[in-house]
């Protein structure tokens, strides 16, 4: 099976008709980055410890398969863009360009989608990639 970006998942799964597809879709590509793109989107348990919209980041950095990363790899430092997590100790400023850096070094279109995350508006940018779909696809994900 080839291995899509995360992105790329969505935006096939966000073409499909019906909720059985899509469940299935995700499912056969299911990952980490996956889950925790879906769950920082609809768990209001967690709240992004960063300003809301689209900050300024150079995207030409990270262009179709020039990534200096990959999501699949930053995934691991997000708990320092979440509060209650690693980050709050961090002054403001330092958190938030690690995450520009996060942005710069993975491909635009996921930056585009981790934006979409921090803001909880997966759904604008995804539209039928809903909470009602994750949480059937992968009950217990969603803890509020």
């Amino acid at each position: 099976m080839i291995s899509l970006l995360v992105h790329e998942i969505l935006q096939k799964v966000s073409a499909m008709e019906s909720t059985e597809t899509k469940m299935a879709f995700l499912k056969q590509h299911n990952s980490l980055e996956l889950r925790d793109i879906l769950r920082g989107s609809f768990d209001d348990c967690i709240q992004w410890n960063l300003p809301l919209g689209k900050p300024v980041y150079d995207g030409r950095l990270s262009k179709v398969g020039e990534s200096a990363s990959s999501l699949k790899l930053k995934i691991k430092i997000f708990h320092y863009f979440v509060k209650g997590g690693a980050g709050d100790a961090m002054k403001p400023a330092k958190r938030e360009n690690m995450f520009l850096q996060t942005l710069e070094s993975i491909h635009p279109q996921d930056a585009e989608l981790v934006l979409a995350m921090k803001d909880k508006k997966l759904e604008t940018l995804y539209p039928g990639i809903t909470r009602d779909l994750v949480q059937k696809t992968w009950p217990g994900l969603i803890l509020k």
